[in-house]
Order: structure tokens, then C-alpha cells, then sequence
């Protein structure tokens, strides 16, 4: 129990040179040029922020298993892409269900986080979801549910999910309730 939860706090590293693995599984892929790889024990590790780093940049990035070699595509706008990165491969919250299961498998050695490409239109979403909408294409992968980026289509809500979504919602109409209410000063 122990080693496993310190395995979970444990953090990749951005390195310039993919491991023997990685680039197997990114050139049966076609994927040539990665902006960014981060891998738990790097060949080459960069000594730069990981947080920082990540937080500069919109695009999309893969949650790679070196196992198996399944993948999954996500996006990211300007200051989430470290979030996304901690949400499905540190913390777990915020990311993938599959990608946790996988990684509470396989243990987080076993990963790999690429960002593939990145865009400049940082605020654009509909470009940002262009972009993880080709590479979801492309690569069909395993461990994204839905197959349509920025989508829900497809999504399993658990019961609790349900609960929270709704309890969310009648809190919003219950502020907004409140503000229509509210005299002008």
C-alpha cells in the first residue's frame, strides 16, 4: 500500500529523448515530432518546470501506456495543460477513468505524457478540438470513450456524477434566480 502511494505522488520528467518504448509506439503511430515528452524515468531529463512548462502551451497531448501501447488523446487550452497532466496521470481527478485504471495497473512508470501539437490560437477552442479531433481520428485510441473531442456523447455518469451535475445546476439557477431578483443600486 505503501509503495503504491508513493509511486502516485511520484512525477514524470521532461526529457528530449523518448525511451526505447515510447518511440516504438510513436513511430507505429506516425508521430514524428513531438513538442514535449515526459516520461517517468527520462533518458535525457530537461531541468525545466514541468508546471510552468505545460502551463504556456494550448494543444493536445497523449496519456501513452508503454505496456500495451494504448493511448489516449486529449486538449488543452493556456494554463490547463499541467492540470490535465496531474488529472489523469498523478491525482487521477479531473481525467480519464480508463487512464486511472490503468495507471493504478500498470504503475505510473509504465506512462508516458507527449504533447503531439500545439496551436497559437490559445484561446480558440473550436481550433484546439480541431486538432484532438484529427489526432482522435488518426489514432483510435483505447482509452477515450468518446470519440468525439470536447464531446460527452458516449459518457458513463456514474450515480454520484448524476447527483453532483444536478445539485451543480440548481445552485446555478438559484444564483440566477437570485441576481434577476436583486434591485439595481
Amino acid at each position: 500500500m505503501f509503495s503504491q502511494t508513493v509511486q502516485l505522488i511520484s512525477s514524470l520528467f521532461l526529457t528530449s529523448v523518448p525511451s526505447t518504448k515510447l518511440k516504438s509506439i510513436l513511430i507505429k503511430n506516425n508521430l514524428n515530432d513531438p513538442v514535449y515528452i515526459l516520461e517517468y524515468k527520462p533518458i535525457n531529463k530537461i531541468d525545466l518546470s514541468v508546471k510552468s512548462t505545460l502551463n504556456s502551451i494550448a494543444g493536445t497531448y497523449l496519456c501513452i501506456n508503454l505496456i500495451n501501447g494504448n493511448i489516449y488523446v486529449g486538449s488543452a487550452s493556456i494554463k490547463c495543460m499541467y492540470r490535465r497532466y496531474t488529472g489523469h496521470l498523478l491525482k487521477g481527478k479531473g481525467g480519464s477513468i480508463l487512464v486511472k485504471r490503468a495507471v493504478e495497473k500498470y504503475g505510473l512508470e509504465n506512462f508516458a505524457f507527449v504533447v503531439i501539437e500545439t496551436t497559437d490560437q490559445i484561446k480558440n477552442k473550436q481550433e484546439i478540438l480541431r486538432i484532438e479531433q484529427k489526432y482522435i481520428d488518426l489514432l483510435n485510441p483505447k482509452y477515450n470513450i468518446a470519440k468525439v473531442a470536447g464531446s460527452l456523447l458516449n459518457t458513463k455518469w456514474s450515480l454520484e456524477s448524476k447527483f453532483r451535475l444536478r445539485e451543480s445546476i440548481k445552485m446555478k439557477q438559484h444564483l440566477e434566480n437570485l441576481r434577476l431578483t436583486r434591485k439595481p443600486v
